[in-house]
């Protein structure tokens, strides 16, 4: 599953006044899976997915979705245009072949 909006789960983050390792520790995973995921590049399992929602006190759904960022078509709610390294500005994530299972 995936982040539905990195701009909400990030707000989420500070009105609860915990940082990303520190959900990481709350909820037992590897702090490089909710970073990587926190930012739409980790496609976590759901019961990862359930342990952050519930520790953000919102339902699963309203944070994660099942298909990957801009597999739509369309850059994923709240990624920022990336510059490549020949200068091109090219919208939402940086490309990447495909994103990771991070499965935990």
């Amino acid at each position: 599953m995936y982040v539905r909006d990195v701009r909400r789960f990030h707000r989420l983050l500070r009105l609860r006044g915990m940082s990303l390792r520190e959900l990481a520790r709350h909820i037992g995973v590897p702090e490089t899976i909710i970073v990587l995921m926190s930012v739409g590049r980790c496609d976590v399992a759901l019961s990862t997915a359930r342990l952050v929602a519930d520790a953000l006190a919102v339902p699963t759904r309203v944070l994660f979705h099942e298909t990957a960022p801009g597999a739509s078509g369309r850059p994923a709610a709240g990624a920022r245009p990336h510059r490549s390294a020949n200068g091109k500005t090219t919208s939402g994530l940086p490309r990447q072949r495909t994103p990771g299972p991070c499965r935990n």
